[in-house]
């Protein structure tokens, strides 16, 4: 599970201009559970784009890389 992230950063390295991916993707810290991805954003805005644009990429990434469903959260930073 561990390295879901790792892929997903990867994929979207590939998928992204780099202005894009240094300034969505990078910025994003991650914690990973047994069943759960957290994504944490660095201010609201950042959290509310990845949101709107990104989500969906790491959902359809999610049923790719894994066998089993798993919960995605975009959350702020604390």
């Amino acid at each position: 599970m561990n390295n879901f992230w790792a892929a997903c950063l990867g994929r979207f390295e590939k998928e992204l201009s780099p202005q894009q991916f240094n300034t969505w993707i990078k910025p994003l810290h991650y914690k990973m559970e047994e069943q759960s991805l957290t994504l944490f954003a660095p201010n609201r805005f950042v959290q509310q784009w990845v949101k709107d644009k990104f989500l969906s990429r790491v959902v359809e990434l999610s049923k790719e890389e894994l066998s089993y469903p798993i919960s995605i959260d975009v959350v702020l930073l604390d």
